[in-house]
């Protein structure tokens, strides 16, 4: 998913306000540019000022102009349950990983192509994020109940608009 990155806009037009894990999942995937860090901190800290976790990602910004936080790796959920010190997401985390996949597709979504390249890039968050069920309809490969009309583009985009209305409570939780 490195081609895959939210621009601050995109985040402020949708009232997205992202909290320090949230943060920190993003960077290490990649999901936005460091460029836009700054912005993203500085909206963050007006929902939640006295975040000592996102107050530590200003503190960085503004004393070596970047940020990197060695303890919190997000590269892989761990299912056992276990709440690990190192700052490795967890199951219980999980709501960070349901909630930026949304937060991509929606982004996919508002610039997708109207061709195969959509179908790649659904593809690829479909398994970036585990396969989840929820995103059957709307993955290119995967069979439907519609065997006529199946992987027509058509009910791809309907779907995956269905999926979004859905879940649009995730964008402000």
């Amino acid at each position: 998913m490195n081609d895959i990155k939210i621009p601050f806009a995109f985040l402020e037009e949708h009232s997205i306000v992202l909290s320090a894990k949230e943060i920190d999942f993003a960077i290490s995937r990649k999901l936005i540019d460091l460029e836009d860090l700054e912005k993203i901190v500085d909206a963050s800290l007006t929902k939640y000022p006295n975040d000592k976790n996102l107050l530590e990602i200003a503190l960085h910004i503004l004393l070596d102009g970047s940020y990197s936080n060695s303890h919190l790796q997000y590269l892989e959920i761990d299912y056992s349950g276990e709440n690990r010190a190192d700052g490795t997401i967890t199951s219980d985390d999980n709501f960070i990983n349901i909630r930026w996949r949304y937060i991509i597709l929606l982004w996919l979504f508002s610039n997708r192509n109207n061709d195969s390249i959509d179908y790649d890039r659904i593809n690829t968050v479909y398994a970036s994020f585990g396969y989840p069920s929820n995103m059957e309809k709307f993955v290119s490969y995967m069979p439907t109940s519609q065997e006529n009309n199946k992987n027509s583009y058509q009910n791809i985009l309907h779907n995956w608009k269905e999926y979004l209305d859905a879940n649009s409570y995730l964008l402000n939780p």
